[in-house]
């Protein structure tokens, strides 16, 4: 083991790590391996007998006291704590790449509500000074369509993990994340971009890590919206369809999208959650948008957004 550690900044976190972390914001590579300064540390561990005597709630995770633990294959078990200490027991066959994609997704998304943080899942962009989420099930599009605005120079303020909290003043803001999106071959092709210089985010797979340093936005951004992108193959060949919503309609959505939902009732943070998002689904400009299969539209969708974003204010829908 190295004696020293990295340093990085995560979600407006500072976080020293025994594991390298390119893909976030590094500090310091000289950190001693007793600092404790950090609000996340990510150190070794052996959690194989936690394991063993956890709650199990699928083969995948379990409940060990306070600790959400994962068991990856291939990987190794990892441990998430108090909102701030994530364990890590990796196999010996395991391949770091795929092990930073756990710590920075799954353990994330237990370690920002242990810490009051709402974690949804997609991409977030800032227009006119306030940010925009972009929400859906795998495949809907939310980093393709994040990476539209950034081509059309908006700043983006994440990719996969949406970290929401609310201020000092109670105004619902998000987090910045890191400087990095994933993005599949078809995306690239289609922005034209040039994936041959980007990383693969899986052995054999053509999804990869695209970094966006030059249009990542550092600063903590007012949240204004909520967009859910869906597939309706009763759509194909025609424009994406908008249909605007409610607080109280959004309210489902927000569960839906939060990222590793079934962890809120594992973690006993069902009340939480509730009293979070119905906090947070009044303030917000809500829509749905349902697209077909075939034509690329991304480009028409980011223009319905901008429309949206002009008329200006939350829309309330009986």
């Amino acid at each position: 083991m190295d004696s020293k550690l990295h340093r990085y900044t995560v979600f407006g976190l500072s976080l020293i790590s025994e594991f390298p972390l390119p893909e976030l914001i590094c500090q310091s590579t000289e950190v001693e391996v007793n600092d404790s300064s950090a609000q996340i540390e990510i150190r070794r561990a052996d959690l194989v007998q936690a394991w063993d005597h956890a709650q199990k709630w699928n083969p995948y995770t379990a409940l060990y006291g306070d600790q959400v633990l994962f068991y990856i294959p291939d990987i190794g078990y990892l441990g998430v704590e108090k909102g701030r200490y994530i364990h890590v027991s990796p196999f010996a066959c395991c391949c770091e790449d795929q092990l930073r994609l756990y710590l920075l997704g799954s353990c994330m998304g237990a370690l920002l509500p242990q810490r009051g943080i709402l974690p949804l899942h997609g991409s977030a962009v800032v227009v006119n000074g306030k940010a925009y989420a972009f929400c859906g099930e795998s495949g809907a599009g939310k980093s393709t369509l994040a990476a539209v605005f950034t081509q059309r120079g908006y700043r983006i303020l994440t990719d996969d993990v949406i970290a929401v909290s609310f201020t000092e003043h109670g105004h619902p803001a998000v987090i910045p994340s890191y400087p990095q999106q994933k993005l599949w071959q078809a995306s690239l092709d289609q922005l034209g971009m040039n994936g041959k210089g980007y990383s693969s985010l899986y052995a054999e797979t053509d999804k990869f890590a695209v970094p966006v340093r030059d249009s990542f936005e550092h600063q903590q951004v007012p949240l204004a919206g909520f967009f859910e992108l869906e597939h309706n193959e009763s759509l194909a060949g025609t424009e994406p369809n908008c249909t605007k919503l409610s607080g109280l309609m959004g309210m489902p959505l927000l569960f839906a999208h939060t990222y590793r939902n079934f962890l809120v009732p594992m973690m006993g943070l069902g009340q939480w959650h509730f009293d979070f998002t119905a906090r947070l689904a009044g303030r917000l400009q809500m829509a749905k948008f349902q697209r077909g299969s075939g034509a690329f539209t991304a480009h028409m969708i980011a223009d319905q957004i901008l429309q949206l974003v002009k008329e200006g204010e939350p829309y309330h829908v009986s």
